[in-house]
Protein backbone atom coordinates (compact mmCIF):
# COMPACT_ATOMS: atom_id res chain seq x y z
CA UNK A 1 0.00 0.00 0.00
CA UNK A 2 1.17 3.55 -0.73
CA UNK A 3 1.44 6.24 1.94
CA UNK A 4 1.89 10.00 1.60
CA UNK A 5 3.60 12.24 4.15
CA UNK A 6 3.79 16.01 3.78
CA UNK A 7 7.13 17.68 4.60
CA UNK A 8 7.47 21.44 4.89
CA UNK A 9 10.94 22.81 4.14
CA UNK A 10 12.39 26.27 3.89
CA UNK A 11 12.59 25.86 0.13
CA UNK A 12 8.99 24.67 -0.12
CA UNK A 13 6.66 21.75 0.48
CA UNK A 14 7.59 18.22 -0.65
CA UNK A 15 5.98 14.83 -0.12
CA UNK A 16 7.51 11.57 1.01
CA UNK A 17 5.93 8.63 -0.82
CA UNK A 18 6.26 5.22 0.82
CA UNK A 19 5.27 1.77 -0.39
CA UNK A 20 5.03 -1.28 1.84
CA UNK A 21 4.42 -4.58 0.01
CA UNK A 22 5.25 -8.28 0.17
CA UNK A 23 7.78 -9.50 -2.40
CA UNK A 24 6.20 -12.73 -3.69
CA UNK A 25 9.58 -13.92 -4.88
CA UNK A 26 11.26 -13.91 -1.46
CA UNK A 27 8.18 -13.68 0.77
CA UNK A 28 9.74 -10.75 2.60
CA UNK A 29 8.15 -7.39 3.36
CA UNK A 30 9.74 -4.63 1.29
CA UNK A 31 9.54 -0.90 1.96
CA UNK A 32 10.54 1.66 -0.66
CA UNK A 33 10.32 5.44 -0.53
CA UNK A 34 10.95 8.51 -2.65
CA UNK A 35 10.61 12.30 -2.40
CA UNK A 36 8.13 13.97 -4.74
CA UNK A 37 8.46 17.71 -5.28
CA UNK A 38 5.50 19.54 -6.90
CA UNK A 39 6.40 21.48 -10.04
CA UNK A 40 3.51 23.98 -9.80
CA UNK A 41 1.48 25.81 -7.14
CA UNK A 42 -1.85 24.09 -6.39
CA UNK A 43 -4.51 24.48 -3.69
CA UNK A 44 -3.80 22.33 -0.61
CA UNK A 45 -6.62 19.87 -1.30
CA UNK A 46 -5.66 19.43 -4.96
CA UNK A 47 -1.99 19.14 -4.01
CA UNK A 48 -2.70 16.21 -1.68
CA UNK A 49 -4.77 14.55 -4.38
CA UNK A 50 -1.90 14.87 -6.87
CA UNK A 51 0.55 13.52 -4.28
CA UNK A 52 -1.66 10.45 -3.79
CA UNK A 53 -1.73 9.88 -7.57
CA UNK A 54 2.06 10.02 -7.64
CA UNK A 55 2.16 7.55 -4.74
CA UNK A 56 -0.10 5.14 -6.61
CA UNK A 57 2.17 5.36 -9.68
CA UNK A 58 5.19 4.77 -7.46
CA UNK A 59 3.56 1.68 -5.95
CA UNK A 60 2.87 0.31 -9.43
CA UNK A 61 6.51 0.80 -10.44
CA UNK A 62 7.71 -0.86 -7.23
CA UNK A 63 5.52 -3.89 -7.91
CA UNK A 64 6.78 -4.06 -11.50
CA UNK A 65 10.35 -3.97 -10.31
CA UNK A 66 9.81 -6.70 -7.73
CA UNK A 67 7.39 -8.97 -9.54
CA UNK A 68 8.29 -8.60 -13.24
CA UNK A 69 12.08 -8.73 -13.06
CA UNK A 70 12.67 -5.00 -13.51
CA UNK A 71 16.08 -3.48 -12.69
CA UNK A 72 14.97 -1.96 -9.41
CA UNK A 73 12.07 -0.01 -7.98
CA UNK A 74 14.61 2.67 -7.09
CA UNK A 75 14.77 3.45 -10.80
CA UNK A 76 11.28 4.95 -10.81
CA UNK A 77 12.83 8.41 -11.19
CA UNK A 78 15.83 7.38 -13.26
CA UNK A 79 16.69 9.82 -16.05
CA UNK A 80 17.44 8.91 -19.64
CA UNK A 81 21.11 9.75 -19.15
CA UNK A 82 21.43 7.70 -15.94
CA UNK A 83 19.83 4.72 -17.63
CA UNK A 84 21.98 5.16 -20.75
CA UNK A 85 25.06 4.67 -18.55
CA UNK A 86 23.64 1.29 -17.46
CA UNK A 87 23.07 0.49 -21.14
CA UNK A 88 26.69 1.46 -21.89
CA UNK A 89 27.94 -1.05 -19.30
CA UNK A 90 26.09 -3.77 -21.22
CA UNK A 91 27.55 -2.57 -24.54
CA UNK A 92 31.07 -2.59 -23.06
CA UNK A 93 30.63 -6.20 -21.91
CA UNK A 94 29.01 -7.59 -25.04
CA UNK A 95 30.13 -5.52 -28.03
CA UNK A 96 33.33 -4.44 -29.74
CA UNK A 97 35.51 -1.58 -28.53
CA UNK A 98 34.65 0.35 -31.72
CA UNK A 99 30.91 0.13 -31.01
CA UNK A 100 31.36 0.98 -27.33
CA UNK A 101 33.57 4.01 -28.02
CA UNK A 102 31.15 5.42 -30.59
CA UNK A 103 28.15 4.75 -28.31
CA UNK A 104 29.84 6.44 -25.36
CA UNK A 105 30.46 9.58 -27.41
CA UNK A 106 26.83 9.65 -28.59
CA UNK A 107 25.44 9.15 -25.08
CA UNK A 108 27.43 12.13 -23.82
CA UNK A 109 26.03 14.27 -26.62
CA UNK A 110 22.47 13.05 -26.00
CA UNK A 111 22.84 14.20 -22.41
CA UNK A 112 22.50 17.82 -23.52
CA UNK A 113 19.22 17.17 -25.36
CA UNK A 114 17.10 14.57 -23.58
CA UNK A 115 19.43 13.32 -20.85
CA UNK A 116 17.59 15.14 -18.05
CA UNK A 117 14.16 13.66 -18.83
CA UNK A 118 13.00 10.81 -16.61
CA UNK A 119 12.36 7.71 -18.66
CA UNK A 120 8.69 7.74 -17.72
CA UNK A 121 8.40 11.37 -18.90
CA UNK A 122 9.50 10.69 -22.47
CA UNK A 123 6.72 10.83 -25.05
CA UNK A 124 6.60 10.42 -28.86
CA UNK A 125 6.24 14.21 -29.17
CA UNK A 126 9.43 14.88 -27.16
CA UNK A 127 11.41 12.34 -29.15
CA UNK A 128 10.02 13.50 -32.51
CA UNK A 129 11.00 17.09 -31.74
CA UNK A 130 14.48 15.93 -30.78
CA UNK A 131 14.83 13.89 -33.98
CA UNK A 132 13.65 16.84 -36.07
CA UNK A 133 16.29 19.05 -34.44
CA UNK A 134 18.93 16.42 -35.28
CA UNK A 135 17.88 16.47 -38.93
CA UNK A 136 18.33 20.25 -38.99
CA UNK A 137 21.72 20.31 -37.22
CA UNK A 138 24.65 21.88 -39.02
CA UNK A 139 28.36 21.52 -38.48
CA UNK A 140 30.90 24.26 -38.84
CA UNK A 141 33.50 23.46 -41.48
CA UNK A 142 36.75 25.39 -41.88
CA UNK A 143 38.49 25.07 -45.24
CA UNK A 144 41.90 26.31 -46.35
CA UNK A 145 42.09 27.24 -50.00
CA UNK A 146 45.24 28.37 -51.87
CA UNK A 147 44.95 31.91 -53.19
CA UNK A 148 44.93 32.66 -56.92
CA UNK A 149 48.51 33.94 -56.68
CA UNK A 150 49.66 30.77 -54.85
CA UNK A 151 51.84 29.48 -57.69
CA UNK A 152 53.36 32.93 -58.35
CA UNK A 153 54.21 33.46 -54.65
CA UNK A 154 56.09 30.16 -54.62
CA UNK A 155 57.87 30.95 -57.89
CA UNK A 156 58.98 34.34 -56.53
CA UNK A 157 60.74 32.50 -53.70
CA UNK A 158 62.29 30.02 -56.19
CA UNK A 159 60.04 27.09 -55.20
CA UNK A 160 58.57 24.74 -57.79
CA UNK A 161 56.90 21.33 -57.62
CA UNK A 162 60.10 19.30 -58.02
CA UNK A 163 62.01 21.25 -55.37
CA UNK A 164 59.21 21.04 -52.80
CA UNK A 165 58.54 17.38 -53.56
CA UNK A 166 62.08 15.99 -53.56
CA UNK A 167 64.18 18.44 -51.55
CA UNK A 168 61.68 19.25 -48.81
CA UNK A 169 59.59 16.04 -48.98
CA UNK A 170 56.27 17.89 -49.29
CA UNK A 171 53.43 15.41 -49.89
CA UNK A 172 53.04 15.25 -53.68
CA UNK A 173 49.33 14.55 -53.94
CA UNK A 174 48.30 17.49 -51.76
CA UNK A 175 50.86 19.71 -53.48
CA UNK A 176 49.25 18.92 -56.84
CA UNK A 177 45.85 19.84 -55.38
CA UNK A 178 47.19 23.11 -53.99
CA UNK A 179 48.70 24.09 -57.35
CA UNK A 180 45.19 23.65 -58.80
CA UNK A 181 43.80 25.88 -55.99
CA UNK A 182 41.94 22.99 -54.32
CA UNK A 183 41.38 22.84 -50.55
CA UNK A 184 44.13 21.42 -48.31
CA UNK A 185 44.44 20.58 -44.60
CA UNK A 186 45.64 23.12 -42.03
CA UNK A 187 48.49 20.83 -41.00
CA UNK A 188 49.79 20.54 -44.58
CA UNK A 189 49.42 24.30 -45.17
CA UNK A 190 51.35 25.11 -41.97
CA UNK A 191 54.20 22.83 -42.99
CA UNK A 192 54.44 24.39 -46.45
CA UNK A 193 54.56 27.89 -44.93
CA UNK A 194 57.23 26.71 -42.48
CA UNK A 195 59.38 25.38 -45.35
CA UNK A 196 58.94 28.37 -47.66
CA UNK A 197 58.97 31.07 -44.93
CA UNK A 198 55.95 32.65 -46.63
CA UNK A 199 53.21 33.99 -44.27
CA UNK A 200 50.11 31.79 -44.13
CA UNK A 201 47.70 34.55 -45.20
CA UNK A 202 49.72 35.25 -48.34
CA UNK A 203 49.35 31.68 -49.58
CA UNK A 204 45.96 30.61 -48.20
CA UNK A 205 42.54 32.02 -47.42
CA UNK A 206 40.41 30.60 -44.59
CA UNK A 207 36.79 29.81 -45.48
CA UNK A 208 34.08 28.94 -42.96
CA UNK A 209 30.69 27.48 -43.76
CA UNK A 210 27.94 25.38 -42.24
CA UNK A 211 27.15 21.94 -43.64
CA UNK A 212 24.53 19.33 -42.68
CA UNK A 213 25.65 16.20 -40.91
CA UNK A 214 25.80 13.01 -42.95
CA UNK A 215 22.59 10.95 -42.95
CA UNK A 216 24.43 7.96 -41.44
CA UNK A 217 25.78 10.09 -38.57
CA UNK A 218 22.28 11.26 -37.59
CA UNK A 219 21.01 7.68 -37.86
CA UNK A 220 23.61 6.57 -35.29
CA UNK A 221 22.08 9.00 -32.77
CA UNK A 222 18.53 7.86 -33.48
CA UNK A 223 19.43 4.20 -33.36
CA UNK A 224 21.16 4.69 -30.00
CA UNK A 225 18.04 6.30 -28.47
CA UNK A 226 15.86 3.54 -29.92
CA UNK A 227 18.14 0.80 -28.56
CA UNK A 228 18.31 2.33 -25.06
CA UNK A 229 14.52 2.62 -24.83
CA UNK A 230 14.13 -0.94 -26.14
CA UNK A 231 16.12 -2.16 -23.13
CA UNK A 232 14.11 0.11 -20.82
CA UNK A 233 10.91 -1.45 -22.17
CA UNK A 234 12.24 -4.95 -21.42
CA UNK A 235 12.97 -3.79 -17.87
CA UNK A 236 9.39 -2.42 -17.59
CA UNK A 237 10.63 1.11 -16.99
CA UNK A 238 8.67 2.50 -19.93
CA UNK A 239 5.35 1.36 -21.36
CA UNK A 240 6.59 1.28 -24.93
CA UNK A 241 9.53 2.24 -27.12
CA UNK A 242 8.44 5.67 -28.28
CA UNK A 243 11.56 6.01 -30.46
CA UNK A 244 10.43 3.25 -32.83
CA UNK A 245 8.96 3.75 -36.30
CA UNK A 246 5.52 2.96 -34.87
CA UNK A 247 5.52 6.40 -33.23
CA UNK A 248 8.19 8.41 -35.05
CA UNK A 249 8.49 9.72 -38.63
CA UNK A 250 11.89 9.15 -40.23
CA UNK A 251 13.12 11.00 -43.33
CA UNK A 252 13.95 8.91 -46.39
CA UNK A 253 17.57 8.01 -46.95
CA UNK A 254 19.03 10.38 -49.56
CA UNK A 255 20.36 8.90 -52.77
CA UNK A 256 23.95 7.76 -52.33
CA UNK A 257 26.59 9.16 -54.64
CA UNK A 258 28.96 6.30 -55.33
CA UNK A 259 32.16 7.36 -57.08
CA UNK A 260 33.64 4.75 -59.41
CA UNK A 261 36.14 4.78 -62.23
CA UNK A 262 34.97 4.77 -65.83
CA UNK A 263 36.35 2.31 -68.40
CA UNK A 264 39.16 4.63 -69.49
CA UNK A 265 40.23 5.39 -65.92
CA UNK A 266 40.24 1.68 -65.05
CA UNK A 267 42.49 0.99 -68.05
CA UNK A 268 44.93 3.77 -67.04
CA UNK A 269 44.89 2.53 -63.44
CA UNK A 270 45.59 -1.12 -64.35
CA UNK A 271 48.24 -0.24 -66.95
CA UNK A 272 49.94 2.02 -64.42
CA UNK A 273 49.93 -0.73 -61.80
CA UNK A 274 51.41 -3.36 -64.09
CA UNK A 275 54.44 -1.13 -64.79
CA UNK A 276 54.78 0.40 -61.31
CA UNK A 277 58.21 0.03 -59.69
CA UNK A 278 57.26 0.23 -55.98
CA UNK A 279 56.26 -3.38 -55.37
CA UNK A 280 54.59 -2.71 -52.00
CA UNK A 281 52.27 -0.01 -53.40
CA UNK A 282 51.70 -2.04 -56.57
CA UNK A 283 50.66 -5.16 -54.66
CA UNK A 284 48.44 -3.35 -52.16
CA UNK A 285 46.50 -1.50 -54.86
CA UNK A 286 46.13 -4.67 -56.91
CA UNK A 287 44.52 -6.29 -53.86
CA UNK A 288 42.09 -3.36 -53.56
CA UNK A 289 41.02 -3.16 -57.20
CA UNK A 290 40.83 -6.94 -57.79
CA UNK A 291 39.08 -7.95 -54.53
CA UNK A 292 37.02 -4.95 -53.38
CA UNK A 293 38.30 -5.36 -49.81
CA UNK A 294 37.82 -2.57 -47.27
CA UNK A 295 40.79 -0.51 -46.10
CA UNK A 296 40.94 -2.07 -42.62
CA UNK A 297 40.67 -5.57 -44.11
CA UNK A 298 43.74 -5.03 -46.29
CA UNK A 299 45.66 -3.52 -43.35
CA UNK A 300 44.87 -6.63 -41.27
CA UNK A 301 45.50 -9.19 -44.03
CA UNK A 302 47.81 -12.08 -43.02
CA UNK A 303 49.76 -14.57 -45.11
CA UNK A 304 48.19 -17.56 -43.35
CA UNK A 305 44.83 -16.55 -44.81
CA UNK A 306 46.13 -16.61 -48.41
CA UNK A 307 45.75 -20.02 -50.08
CA UNK A 308 48.05 -20.01 -53.12
CA UNK A 309 47.02 -23.55 -54.14
CA UNK A 310 43.29 -22.76 -54.35
CA UNK A 311 43.57 -19.05 -55.32
CA UNK A 312 41.58 -17.98 -52.24
CA UNK A 313 41.92 -15.19 -49.67
CA UNK A 314 40.16 -15.16 -46.30
CA UNK A 315 39.18 -12.08 -44.32
CA UNK A 316 39.36 -12.89 -40.61
CA UNK A 317 40.47 -9.62 -38.98
CA UNK A 318 40.66 -5.91 -39.60
CA UNK A 319 42.60 -2.90 -38.27
CA UNK A 320 40.58 0.21 -37.41
CA UNK A 321 41.31 3.65 -35.99
CA UNK A 322 39.33 4.65 -32.86
CA UNK A 323 39.32 8.27 -31.74
CA UNK A 324 41.04 8.61 -28.38
CA UNK A 325 42.26 5.01 -28.45
CA UNK A 326 44.37 4.56 -31.58
CA UNK A 327 44.59 1.61 -33.96
CA UNK A 328 43.25 -1.73 -32.79
CA UNK A 329 42.95 -5.12 -34.43
CA UNK A 330 39.55 -6.76 -34.25
CA UNK A 331 37.22 -9.13 -36.04
CA UNK A 332 35.53 -8.18 -39.31
CA UNK A 333 32.83 -5.48 -39.48
CA UNK A 334 29.93 -7.98 -39.52
CA UNK A 335 29.51 -11.75 -39.49
CA UNK A 336 29.18 -11.67 -43.27
CA UNK A 337 32.43 -9.69 -43.54
CA UNK A 338 34.35 -12.79 -42.38
CA UNK A 339 34.53 -14.44 -45.76
CA UNK A 340 36.66 -16.34 -48.24
CA UNK A 341 36.73 -15.34 -51.90
CA UNK A 342 38.38 -16.73 -55.02
CA UNK A 343 40.79 -14.30 -56.70
CA UNK A 344 42.48 -14.11 -60.10
CA UNK A 345 45.71 -16.01 -60.80
CA UNK A 346 47.36 -12.71 -61.77
CA UNK A 347 46.80 -11.33 -58.25
CA UNK A 348 48.13 -14.52 -56.65
CA UNK A 349 51.23 -14.33 -58.86
CA UNK A 350 51.79 -10.74 -57.74
CA UNK A 351 51.33 -11.70 -54.07
CA UNK A 352 53.85 -14.55 -54.49
CA UNK A 353 56.39 -12.17 -56.02
CA UNK A 354 55.77 -9.62 -53.25
CA UNK A 355 56.13 -12.31 -50.55
CA UNK A 356 59.57 -13.20 -51.88
CA UNK A 357 60.54 -9.51 -51.91
CA UNK A 358 59.24 -9.06 -48.36
CA UNK A 359 61.29 -12.02 -47.09
CA UNK A 360 64.47 -10.55 -48.60
CA UNK A 361 63.62 -7.12 -47.17
CA UNK A 362 63.15 -8.61 -43.69
CA UNK A 363 66.50 -10.40 -43.89
CA UNK A 364 68.26 -7.16 -44.83
CA UNK A 365 66.86 -5.43 -41.73
CA UNK A 366 67.92 -8.25 -39.41
CA UNK A 367 66.81 -8.04 -35.78
CA UNK A 368 65.34 -4.57 -36.33
CA UNK A 369 62.39 -6.17 -38.12
CA UNK A 370 59.65 -7.44 -35.79
CA UNK A 371 58.44 -10.96 -36.71
CA UNK A 372 54.94 -10.75 -38.18
CA UNK A 373 52.57 -12.58 -40.48
CA UNK A 374 51.00 -9.38 -41.81
CA UNK A 375 51.07 -8.94 -45.59
CA UNK A 376 51.54 -5.16 -45.39
CA UNK A 377 53.54 -3.65 -42.55
CA UNK A 378 55.46 -0.60 -41.49
CA UNK A 379 59.16 -0.33 -42.30
CA UNK A 380 60.20 -2.59 -39.41
CA UNK A 381 57.23 -4.93 -39.16
CA UNK A 382 54.73 -3.00 -37.05
CA UNK A 383 51.04 -3.04 -37.96
CA UNK A 384 50.34 -0.55 -40.69
CA UNK A 385 48.03 2.39 -39.96
CA UNK A 386 45.08 2.20 -42.41
CA UNK A 387 45.67 5.82 -43.47
CA UNK A 388 49.09 4.81 -44.86
CA UNK A 389 47.23 2.89 -47.56
CA UNK A 390 45.49 6.14 -48.53
CA UNK A 391 48.90 7.81 -48.90
CA UNK A 392 50.12 5.01 -51.15
CA UNK A 393 47.08 5.45 -53.38
CA UNK A 394 47.60 9.22 -53.56
CA UNK A 395 51.24 8.77 -54.56
CA UNK A 396 50.24 6.33 -57.30
CA UNK A 397 47.44 8.56 -58.64
CA UNK A 398 49.83 11.51 -59.01
CA UNK A 399 52.41 9.34 -60.75
CA UNK A 400 49.76 8.06 -63.19
CA UNK A 401 48.13 11.43 -63.75
CA UNK A 402 44.70 10.31 -62.52
CA UNK A 403 42.21 12.47 -60.64
CA UNK A 404 41.47 11.82 -56.98
CA UNK A 405 39.90 8.51 -55.99
CA UNK A 406 39.61 7.08 -52.48
CA UNK A 407 40.35 3.49 -51.54
CA UNK A 408 36.61 3.01 -51.10
CA UNK A 409 36.19 4.16 -54.72
CA UNK A 410 38.31 1.16 -55.74
CA UNK A 411 35.94 -1.06 -53.74
CA UNK A 412 32.94 0.57 -55.43
CA UNK A 413 34.58 0.11 -58.83
CA UNK A 414 35.23 -3.58 -58.20
CA UNK A 415 31.63 -4.23 -57.16
CA UNK A 416 30.16 -2.14 -59.98
CA UNK A 417 32.24 -3.98 -62.60
CA UNK A 418 30.99 -7.34 -61.30
CA UNK A 419 27.35 -6.24 -61.45
CA UNK A 420 27.77 -4.72 -64.91
CA UNK A 421 29.28 -8.02 -66.08
CA UNK A 422 26.12 -9.85 -65.01
CA UNK A 423 27.50 -11.60 -61.91
CA UNK A 424 24.50 -12.58 -59.69
CA UNK A 425 23.67 -10.03 -56.99
CA UNK A 426 23.88 -12.64 -54.21
CA UNK A 427 27.40 -13.60 -55.29
CA UNK A 428 28.59 -10.00 -55.50
CA UNK A 429 27.08 -9.21 -52.09
CA UNK A 430 28.81 -12.20 -50.48
CA UNK A 431 32.19 -11.29 -52.01
CA UNK A 432 31.79 -7.69 -50.81
CA UNK A 433 30.97 -8.82 -47.26
CA UNK A 434 27.64 -6.98 -47.16
CA UNK A 435 25.23 -8.09 -44.44
CA UNK A 436 22.48 -8.72 -47.01
CA UNK A 437 22.01 -8.47 -50.79
CA UNK A 438 19.62 -5.53 -50.38
CA UNK A 439 22.57 -3.46 -49.10
CA UNK A 440 24.35 -4.08 -52.40
CA UNK A 441 21.28 -3.37 -54.50
CA UNK A 442 20.55 -0.12 -52.60
CA UNK A 443 24.07 1.26 -53.07
CA UNK A 444 24.59 0.11 -56.66
CA UNK A 445 21.07 0.58 -57.99
CA UNK A 446 22.39 2.67 -60.92
CA UNK A 447 24.51 -0.28 -62.13
CA UNK A 448 21.55 -2.64 -61.90
CA UNK A 449 19.46 -0.18 -63.92
CA UNK A 450 22.06 -0.12 -66.70
CA UNK A 451 22.18 -3.94 -66.65
CA UNK A 452 18.39 -3.94 -66.89
CA UNK A 453 18.62 -1.81 -70.05
CA UNK A 454 21.15 -4.25 -71.54
CA UNK A 455 18.83 -7.15 -70.72
CA UNK A 456 16.03 -5.45 -72.67
CA UNK A 457 18.31 -5.15 -75.73
CA UNK A 458 19.22 -8.85 -75.58
CA UNK A 459 15.56 -9.89 -75.25
CA UNK A 460 14.59 -7.56 -78.09
CA UNK A 461 17.24 -9.15 -80.33
CA UNK A 462 15.95 -12.65 -79.57
CA UNK A 463 12.30 -11.73 -80.11
CA UNK A 464 13.02 -9.95 -83.40
CA UNK A 465 14.31 -13.19 -84.87
CA UNK A 466 17.81 -11.85 -85.40
CA UNK A 467 20.44 -14.18 -86.80
CA UNK A 468 23.12 -13.36 -84.23
CA UNK A 469 21.54 -15.00 -81.16
CA UNK A 470 24.63 -14.56 -78.96
CA UNK A 471 22.89 -16.03 -75.94
CA UNK A 472 22.11 -19.36 -77.64
CA UNK A 473 25.70 -19.71 -78.85
CA UNK A 474 27.08 -18.89 -75.40
CA UNK A 475 24.86 -21.47 -73.69
CA UNK A 476 25.78 -24.12 -76.24
CA UNK A 477 29.50 -23.42 -75.90
CA UNK A 478 29.24 -23.49 -72.11
CA UNK A 479 27.46 -26.87 -72.13
CA UNK A 480 30.16 -28.32 -74.38
CA UNK A 481 32.86 -26.95 -72.10
CA UNK A 482 31.17 -28.51 -69.04
CA UNK A 483 30.98 -31.91 -70.79
CA UNK A 484 34.66 -31.70 -71.78
CA UNK A 485 35.61 -30.68 -68.23
CA UNK A 486 33.76 -33.70 -66.82
CA UNK A 487 35.40 -36.03 -69.38
CA UNK A 488 38.89 -34.83 -68.37
CA UNK A 489 38.12 -35.27 -64.66
CA UNK A 490 38.21 -31.64 -63.49
CA UNK A 491 36.07 -30.85 -60.43
CA UNK A 492 35.70 -27.11 -61.04
CA UNK A 493 35.36 -24.83 -64.04
CA UNK A 494 38.30 -22.74 -62.79
CA UNK A 495 40.64 -25.77 -62.91
CA UNK A 496 39.47 -26.51 -66.45
CA UNK A 497 40.15 -22.91 -67.56
CA UNK A 498 43.65 -23.09 -66.03
CA UNK A 499 44.23 -26.31 -67.97
CA UNK A 500 43.19 -24.65 -71.25
CA UNK A 501 45.58 -21.77 -70.57
CA UNK A 502 48.38 -24.30 -69.92
CA UNK A 503 47.61 -26.10 -73.20
CA UNK A 504 47.61 -22.79 -75.09
CA UNK A 505 51.04 -21.85 -73.73
CA UNK A 506 52.51 -25.29 -74.46
CA UNK A 507 51.14 -25.15 -78.01
CA UNK A 508 52.81 -21.81 -78.60
CA UNK A 509 56.12 -23.18 -77.28
CA UNK A 510 55.90 -26.23 -79.60
CA UNK A 511 54.95 -24.00 -82.56
CA UNK A 512 57.90 -21.74 -81.83
CA UNK A 513 60.27 -24.73 -81.67
CA UNK A 514 59.00 -26.07 -84.99
CA UNK A 515 59.40 -22.69 -86.66
CA UNK A 516 62.99 -22.44 -85.42
CA UNK A 517 63.70 -25.98 -86.72
CA UNK A 518 62.33 -25.12 -90.15
CA UNK A 519 64.59 -22.07 -90.36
Amino acid sequence: MAYVRKIVRKTGTVFRLEVDIIDKGSGERVRKSMIWEPTEDLPAKQLMKEAQCQADLFEEEVRRGLLDGGISANNFNITFYEYSLLWLEKIERECSLVHYTRSKQIVEELKGFIGGYKLRELTPLIIQRFYDSLDERKRRVVQYKPRQEFRKKLADKDFDYRKLRYEYNIQSFTLSKALKCENVSKKWADRLCSVTKIPFDELFETLEKEMPYAYETIQHYKKTVRTILAMAKKNRLVEDNYASAEYIDFPKRPKRNVKTMNDEEIKIFIDGLLNYKNIKIKTALMVFILTGFRRGEVAGLEWKYIDFDRNKIQIQNTIVQITGVGCIEKGPKTEESARSITVSPSLMAQLREYQEWQEEDQKSKGKQFMPTDKVFTGEFGKNIHPSVLDKWLNIFLVDCGLSHFSLHSLRHTNIAVQLAAGIPLVTVSARAGHSKPSTTSDIYAYVLKSSDAQAVQVIDTLMSGGTDKPLDNSVSEYKKAKEEMKRLGFTSYEEYMDYLEFVRIKSKQVEKTLNVGQV
